[in-house]
């Protein structure tokens, strides 16, 4: 599954169960934050997006389950753990 790391500053990064660093690299070191900053504060990491280019997008995990969120200008409902 991809699911959504958010930093603190609001730089959204992507990542597969099991990964212990984001698409681009990027460690995913203390909290994840992308449920609780707001997706219209969130600024997508590009190098993330580009890895995802070409791939298919079954399901995105935060903790909310009414949440939304927009991946490379496609709407993705997510669904709570």
């Amino acid at each position: 599954m991809l699911r959504v790391w958010t930093k603190k500053l609001g730089q959204r990064h992507y990542t597969r169960d099991g990964m212990t660093e984001t698409l681009c690299g990027n460690p995913m070191l203390g909290n994840n934050y992308a449920s609780i900053i707001p997706e219209s504060e969130q600024k997508e990491c590009e190098e993330c997006v580009e890895a995802l280019e070409g791939d298919k997008i079954d399901v995105i995990v935060l903790k909310k389950p009414d949440d939304i969120v927009k991946v490379h200008d496609k709407l993705f409902n997510i669904f709570g753990e």
